[in-house]
């Protein structure tokens, strides 16, 4: 049982916080099982209901290892040398069942013991019974590993998990669960959602809040959002960085840069890729930074770029849509200084047209620091040769994304602007009192 008193540390706090989350649901409910996503066909990052992740590993849908269909879940401890233990896992409502059997297709590779297991729990988690359906160690390929097990009689969870013990990885695919004399239903993932409906006013588009979608990943883009609002109610930042993928790409490409420059500013990072000034207003009305408590001290906000590209909005539309984003965050966060970043300059050549569309832009996006708590900069100039071509090494192949170098020069031109945003305001002056003399009455 030593697997089990590990685990029980390490689903403890997940299991007493899903407890407030588990079906509340009439008797008839109660009678059956559900089991979610038992393939892995769905999800993105992670397979659909396969949520826990428990220890020091890497836990993903991986959709180049699989035993059947396109898709498994990988527990992955291979850079790894300690010999800990981790694991992914789904809970199930297990009562009433007084018998299982539980199996699942397993590959393993590396030196780790890897453990395909059924763990029970009691209503309120206090009890902890781990029977493994069979332990592999080293490498392995598929293997379906199969054990019928006795429900212990206070149990009412059931921990569908694959633990990882030590340096190496694992696959688990095909997942079945039957009990005695109570039927499994195997719950439908869910349909893909469909691309959203935007306005057939293209002058529309900037102001109206419309999620973003990527058509190869259907579910992402609102899964990116939901992460960054959980990101935002944990707090612990006093700078915000909103914005598209030249906004995002400060956790790829420019980490460097944004570790040694704007980490020590504690900032925090909401950018997302294919943003349009739609697309972030969206962000904004469904939960990003909505009643933020404490508000960030500065929000960093470069947006627009998208709107831009190939025409789909002219200059004035777009700073039609980054004033509706600005005034939203004046709502959302009313004490927060906004640092509107412009545009850089895109495209090889002064004469590029998207590269006229976003100099357009700076120029009327500029007009915003007559609002209060609004401040522009426009950082491009740094970018551009003195005969307006991109200076070699700031920007990627397509010259519009930047590499590691121009992540560096942006960090440079944006920390002092944050910093002096970050000074607390000086206390008015008390108006001199001028004393005045008086002469006798009369005169």
């Amino acid at each position: 049982m030593k697997l089990c008193t590990i685990a029980l540390g390490l689903l403890f706090p997940f299991a007493l916080g899903a407890a407030e989350k588990e079906q509340k649901d009439d008797k008839d409910k109660e009678q059956k099982l559900r089991l979610q996503n038992p393939g892995m066909e769905g999800g993105e990052g992670l397979p659909l209901g396969w949520t826990g992740k428990f220890g020091d590993c890497i836990v993903a849908r991986d959709t180049t290892v699989f035993h059947g269909g396109k898709a498994s879940l990988c527990v992955d401890r291979s850079t790894l040398t300690d010999n800990r233990n981790a694991c992914a896992h789904q809970m199930v409502n297990i009562k009433p069942a007084s018998k299982i059997t539980l199996s699942g297709w397993v590959k393993t590779e590396g030196a780790a013991k890897v453990n395909f297991a059924a763990q029970f729990f009691d209503e309120r988690f206090t009890t902890n019974d781990c029977f493994p359906v069979k332990t592999l160690e080293g490498t392995h390929d598929w293997q379906e590993l199969e054990a019928e097990i006795a429900v212990p009689e206070n149990a009412s969870k059931l921990a569908i998990a694959l633990y990882v013990e030590g340096q190496g990885k694992a696959w688990l695919d095909d997942v079945k669960l039957k009990a005695e004399g109570i039927k499994v239903t195997v719950v439908k993932n869910p349909a893909d959602p469909k691309a959203p409906t935007v306005p057939g006013d293209v002058k529309k588009v900037p102001v109206t809040a419309v999620p973003g979608y990527f058509p190869d990943r259907p579910r992402a883009w609102k899964l990116f959002h939901e992460s960054q609002v959980r990101r935002a109610e944990e707090g612990g930042f006093e700078v915000a960085f909103l914005g598209d993928s030249l906004t995002q790409g400060w956790t790829t490409t420019g980490r460097e840069a944004w570790q040694k420059s704007l980490v020590p500013l504690k900032s925090a990072n909401f950018g997302l890729g294919g943003d349009t000034t739609g697309n972030l207003l969206w962000r904004l009305e469904n939960g990003l930074m909505e009643d933020q408590d404490p508000a960030p001290k500065v929000v960093v906000l470069m947006v627009g770029l998208n709107n831009l590209w190939s025409g789909q909005n002219s200059s004035e539309e777009t700073v039609g849509g980054l004033r509706a984003v600005v005034e939203k965050l004046r709502s959302h966060v009313p004490s927060s200084q906004i640092l509107v970043v412009g545009l850089l300059p895109v495209g090889a050549e002064l004469t590029d047209i998207n590269r006229q569309r976003a100099t357009e832009f700076n120029v009327l996006a500029a007009q915003l620091e007559e609002w209060n708590n609004v401040s522009f900069l426009n950082p491009g100039v740094k970018f551009l040769r003195r005969d307006g071509k991109l200076l070699e090494g700031l920007f990627q192949a397509d010259n519009i994304h930047l590499t590691a170098k121009g992540y560096d020069l942006l960090a440079k031109e944006l920390t002092p602007a944050v910093m002096e945003l970050l000074k607390p305001a000086e206390p008015a002056a008390e108006p001199v009192k001028v004393k005045q003399e008086l002469g006798p009455v009369g005169r």
